[in-house]
């Protein structure tokens, strides 16, 4: 057993832990590893016991007291969903101390739910509903105190990539930037010619992922009227779900295009036949003919098909681009990617 130096402090509940006992993914997911003993630091005197077992089934028992100062075994089980378990929690009464002890006189009473969500292999973080009148609801983080000696805990695999910043606050997808909306964000430079470059703007929150395309007019604003020699440029979003891609272009890449007639494909892209038109899941606004020259784009994790906390990052590949003009020429951001090779766009983390 890997043992703290803490233990002293908890050496009381793992004493009456031992009377206890239970029949019964790319991604961090709970592991065996995860099975020991758990505390806050700042509240030592109370904590949980946990084993993994097989099937997948977490067993908890949290050696805590209730409201009056009474000492409470709250125990339950539950399956394993990625990194985090809900539990159906009991009270547990009614016992006395061997030789005097009749299991018929043990009474499990419900009490509620308790959440732990495993950030990695020595923290968690507890979230529990009781309607109990001798408890309240709340949440507490907790840290590893002991280990099962031979059972390993993988940590988290580490992704290398640039992070999406958290957005201050939403977004209006109107060509115009707000007081404070894009304050938070970070930016990246496309390279169209020396006198022409367009920032790249990028943020986050919990339901979109948000960028910004400015000075798209160019000098001048050449790019807004030079209609006629087909060089306009539009801004154009790639996005990867599953980063980092292949070589081919598949139903994890998605495809956003922002012109006169905003465009959306999963699975392939520069199609305008095969276009979806509608903006169900994410806005754009229409390119613009006046300064200031921003486009503001707004896409969601459903229309992602993906799900915020279990999808870690995503590809992003930027472009200018006349290509649905006949005209196929790129600027691209990162300046060495290929838009139909997804392997090559930048690896973003979520917030």
């Amino acid at each position: 057993m890997i043992v703290s130096l803490r233990y002293a402090a908890f050496a009381v509940l793992l004493s009456m832990a031992c009377c206890w006992s239970a029949n019964a993914q790319n991604s961090f997911t709970i592991q065996p590893g995860h099975s020991g003993t758990w505390f806050n630091a700042n509240q030592s005197g109370h904590g949980l016991f946990i084993q993994v077992v097989e099937g997948g089934l977490v067993v908890v028992c949290w050696f805590v007291f209730d409201l009056d100062g009474n000492r409470a075994w709250l125990c339950g089980n539950g399956q394993i969903d990625g990194n985090q378990v809900l539990l159906n929690m009991n009270i547990v009464e009614g016992g006395a101390f061997p030789p005097l002890f009749d299991a018929s006189l043990i009474n499990r009473i419900p009490w509620g739910t308790l959440l732990l969500i495993f950030t990695d292999c020595d923290n968690v973080s507890l979230e529990w509903m009781t309607d109990q009148p001798r408890f309240s609801p709340g949440t507490l983080d907790m840290q590893r105190l002991t280990g099962i000696d031979g059972l390993a805990c993988e940590p988290p695999p580490m992704i290398e990539g640039l992070v999406i910043p958290r957005a201050a606050g939403p977004v209006s997808i109107d060509g115009n930037f707000q007081a404070g909306e894009w304050d938070q964000a970070a930016t990246q430079t496309l390279f169209i010619r020396n006198d022409f470059q367009v920032t790249l703007y990028y943020q986050a929150d919990d339901e979109f992922v948000y960028f910004a395309f400015e000075d798209v007019g160019g000098p001048n604003d050449i790019n807004l009227v030079d209609m006629v020699m087909g060089d306009t440029l539009f801004p154009e979003i790639f996005i990867d779900t599953n980063p980092p891609g292949d070589d081919t272009f598949d139903n994890d890449n998605h495809w956003f295009h922002a012109s006169f007639q905003d465009c959306y494909q999963r699975g392939f892209f520069n199609n305008a036949i095969g276009c979806n038109f509608f903006l169900a899941g994410w806005a754009a606004n229409n390119f613009p003919l006046i300064s200031p020259g921003i486009t503001e784009i707004r896409i969601s994790y459903d229309r992602l098909n993906i799900v915020p906390g279990e999808t870690p990052a995503i590809g992003v590949m930027a472009t200018m681009t006349s290509a649905l003009l006949g005209t196929v020429v790129y600027h691209n951001w990162p300046a060495d990617s290929d838009e139909s090779s997804p392997a090559t766009w930048q690896t973003m983390i979520l917030p």
